[in-house]
């Protein structure tokens, strides 16, 4: 065995040894807003300072093919636990409160009712963009739709009258 392989199984074995203290030091360094790999303050909203932040990004610029490979594997070996964190991370609600929800809303879109075995895509979580909080499950065009005029009754009540034609001519 050469030097450098036995220096990265020692750096291997050393990790597995004291990994509870590394996801201690972790997740505490992230509760307090601060760099999870130097201690340095963090950016608003980022695990990572200013230097770590672009390390990691140049670092995945210039290992697009390999990242792309691992998230993909971790991908296949567990797509519920990805979906989880992307539904955490995004709107602090689990996969079992998303399933919930489904089976409340009957499988079906929030505002056009469409069944969810129609759709080529998932129900998609809405939310409320200041708040955060989750409104209900709509299909990719109704979750547009929203966006498009930004979250805003008045908007979409003006879009109903003129549907509906009760606009008068101008």
């Amino acid at each position: 065995m050469r030097n450098k392989e036995k220096a990265e199984e020692w750096r291997r074995q050393y990790r597995e040894k004291h990994r509870e203290e590394f996801v201690a030091a972790y997740e505490e360094r992230k509760a307090k807003g601060l760099c999870t790999a130097c201690g340095k303050v963090a950016i608003p909203g980022k695990t990572l300072c200013a230097i770590h932040e672009e390390y990691h990004h140049k670092y995945r610029e210039a290992h697009k093919e390999k990242q792309h490979n691992y998230d993909a594997a971790r991908y296949r070996a567990d797509p519920d636990a990805s979906r989880n964190g992307c539904l955490l991370n995004n709107y602090g609600i689990t996969i079992e409160e998303y399933n919930e929800l489904f089976i409340k809303q009957g499988g079906r879109c929030a505002i056009c009712g469409r069944h969810q075995s129609e759709l080529r895509k998932h129900l998609f979580v809405d939310h409320e963009h200041t708040t955060g909080a989750v409104r209900g499950l709509l299909c990719n065009k109704c979750n547009f739709g929203i966006g498009y005029f930004q979250d805003n009754d008045q908007l979409l009540l003006e879009a109903a009258k003129y549907l509906n034609g009760a606009r008068g001519e101008q």
